[in-house]
């Protein structure tokens, strides 16, 4: 498929991240010339926090089942805009990242996206200088595909 029609929605359980779903399907919703992927990142470095096996496999279940359910909650939802089932895909990657937007990034050029979607957090100004800004890093680190912020 055309890189243009490949879209990569990275997802987390805020409502910034749902309203971008949202959007999603209002633009593509009801054409099967689309293909959605939604993204999840969890930081390796939570999962490697803990001193035993047992607690960590336990946290990692957890987290799994977490994630499980966004991605089926961001799923229906891109199903209730009209997106055909076959054009929607589910990515949850545990993974060592030195940020999330690179990791985002890194998986839009491995897979050849043609647009990122993010959901803005909504942060302050001054939250923004200390945190950083994971749409702001976007918009400043992507290239060759296009990017929407959704707020």
């Amino acid at each position: 498929m055309d890189s243009s029609r490949r879209i990569l929605v990275a997802v987390d359980a805020s409502e910034n991240s749902l309203r971008a779903i949202d959007y999603v399907g209002q633009i593509v919703g009801g054409r099967d010339d689309f293909e959605i992927t939604l993204l999840h990142i969890v930081p390796q470095a939570v999962t490697d926090l803990f001193d035993k096996e047992e607690v960590q496999k336990s946290f990692q279940e957890q987290i799994e089942a977490k994630e499980s359910e966004l991605m089926e909650r961001c799923r229906q939802r891109l199903l209730a805009a009209g997106a055909p089932e076959a054009s929607i895909r589910t990515l949850s990657l545990i993974k060592d990242c030195p940020s999330l937007s690179e990791c985002i990034i890194e998986e839009r050029r491995r897979e050849n996206f043609g647009t990122i979607v993010v959901g803005r957090r909504g942060l302050s100004r001054t939250e923004e200088v200390l945190y950083g800004s994971v749409s702001s890093s976007i918009i400043h680190h992507a290239d060759k595909c296009a990017i929407w912020v959704v707020a």
